[in-house]
């Protein structure tokens, strides 16, 4: 297999690029950028790889020095290109080595790793102060399994078609139009936005913020310490749970379950049922639409409910506040039961329109309110 070099060299006034390409084998293309600008020196490699697909196997990729973006498309092979930009002054860029390894059922392995030949002692130092910061962009038949992995850099993915897992402890996520059996987004904190989403679903983003937007799953579970969960028009069976962060839905259209310690719910111009706790967060849903599935229990231990149903609305109902007051602007036919024990004096039993489900609204310090929808 020959080789090809060729070099150039562009002045404009203090200023100079120096392009040095080398090609290693058919496949393969790498590129130097060079730029001087002032006293600091910035450096730039490129490498650029095409790898034929031999099966519908899986692919993993992972890049623990930089961030990655990954897209489908149709051509019936991979093409890889590892950016490496080199910022204190140094030139050695194959401390940073690009690999790739395919067993024997097609399953493919792209990552990138410190060079061989180093001491323990020496990669350590390294992964505490990287010169080198890389960059990964894979463009691949979208109907392959994927896994994608990042330490502290983020993750695009756009176009696929197939399971996909994705981890990272710090970087952000971004996926845009996927459908495929199951999306996973795993992370220790990082914001994540995910759009125009055909699959099951399950998230967890640590102290990150979640962005659902168009989505239709069959699952679909959210989960976040501290960070803030935005839906809009997502459709499916939702399982969404905080331990201080807020929950705002618009649109939705589904079964939807929530539990969160301190954070707000805010549900808005959505069809559905919905069923959760908080301790001491508001509840305010706001239903242009009701279909009960399960018995709904909506809590909040210190915080108020607002539920809006429409003017068609039919449950067996159980309102109770402790110490708060309960409104109602339905006529409920209210039960002459005969309680045992202390019950709190601001609590409605009874049912609308002879009842066709069951529902409860419970707070302890908060108020409640039931209100006539369209």
């Amino acid at each position: 297999m020959g080789y090809y070099r060729s070099s150039a060299v562009i002045w404009k006034g203090s200023y100079f690029v120096i392009w040095l390409f080398f090609l290693g084998t058919i496949n393969t293309f790498a590129e130097v950028i060079p730029s001087f600008q002032g006293q600091e020196a910035v450096q730039t490699q490129v490498e650029s790889k095409d790898l034929n697909v031999r099966s519908i196997g899986n692919v993993s990729i992972s890049n623990s020095f930089g961030s990655m973006k990954v897209v489908g498309w149709p051509l019936d092979k991979i093409r890889v290109r590892l950016v490496k930009t080199y910022e204190k002054g140094g030139t050695d860029f194959s401390v940073v080595q690009l690999k790739t390894l395919e067993d024997k059922n097609g399953n493919l392995e792209i990552r990138t790793l410190l060079k061989e030949g180093l001491d323990i002692r020496e990669k350590l130092k390294l992964r505490e102060n990287l010169p080198v910061q890389t960059y990964l962009e894979v463009k691949a038949p979208s109907q392959l399994n994927l896994r994608l992995f990042t330490k502290k850099g983020s993750v695009e993915l756009k176009r696929w078609r197939s399971t996909t897992q994705i981890r990272t402890r710090t970087g952000k996520v971004k996926v845009d139009d996927f459908s495929g059996r199951n999306l996973q987004v795993l992370c220790f904190s990082c914001p994540v936005h995910l759009s125009s989403i055909e699959s099951s679903l399950k998230v967890s983003s640590g102290q990150g913020d979640i962005q659902l937007h168009g989505a239709h799953g069959k699952t679909l579970y959210l989960e976040s310490s501290s960070g803030k969960m935005t839906l809009s028009s997502v459709i499916g069976e939702m399982t969404l749970v905080t331990q201080s962060g807020a929950i705002e839905g618009s649109g939705v259209n589904g079964k939807v379950e929530f539990a969160t310690e301190s954070g707000n719910v805010w549900l808005k111009k959505s069809r559905g049922f919905v069923s959760g706790h908080t301790d001491t967060g508001d509840i305010r849903a706001e239903m242009n639409e009701w279909t009960f599935v399960d018995r709904a229990l909506i809590e909040s231990l210190d915080g108020n409910i607002s539920l809006t149903v429409p003017q068609s609305f039919r449950a067996d109902i159980q309102l109770v506040s402790v110490f708060g007051q309960v409104q109602s602007e339905f006529s409920i036919d209210r039960r002459n039961e005969k309680m045992i024990g202390p019950m709190p004096a601001n609590q409605i039993h009874g049912t609308i329109r002879r009842g066709k489900g069951q529902i409860k609204l419970v707070t302890q310090a908060g108020d409640i309110r039931l209100v006539k929808g369209y």
